[in-house]
């Protein structure tokens, strides 16, 4: 991908990105965690692996049953382009972790991602044409809320 096409990639998301998110992520943050349950709010960062480009990331993540969760994200670049997408964790229960994979279809690209998620941690790495990485995230504390 060149400086073009992610600049019109970094556009578009800023545009479809709501504040629906930010006040869901909020929402999700109040709500007490348990474990062996993986919903609600996370906070963290993506990563590639390929390239230098890094940001903030946040999730909210809710059931859909037993092997499949949905997962909503906000991915900011540099520092002030933020975008929202969503991904589903199709997986199951090791113990207390949910190993999961999913493809998806995002503005176009393809993107595959595996990971494990705990109640206190998750750790994926994702991966399209153009881009490798990982995003790591946890639960927030009250003052990322």
């Amino acid at each position: 991908m060149n400086a073009r096409q992610f600049l019109l990639l970094a556009v578009v998301l800023l545009l479809g990105s709501g504040c629906s998110i930010s006040r869901e992520w909020k929402a999700a943050n109040q709500q007490p965690t348990h474990p062996r349950d993986i919903t609600g709010a996370w906070i963290g960062t993506w990563q590639n692996s390929n390239n230098s480009h890094h940001d903030q990331l946040k999730a909210v993540i809710t059931r859909v049953s037993e092997t499949e969760y949905q997962a909503r994200f906000k991915a900011w670049w540099l520092g002030i382009f933020s975008g929202t997408f969503k991904a589903t964790l199709n997986g199951t229960w090791e113990g207390d972790e949910f190993v999961f994979a999913g493809s998806e279809k995002i503005m176009g690209w393809q993107f595959d991602q595996q990971g494990r998620v705990s109640a206190t941690n998750f750790v994926s790495e994702y991966s399209s044409s153009d881009y490798r990485g990982t995003f790591t995230l946890k639960r927030p504390t009250p003052k990322e809320n």
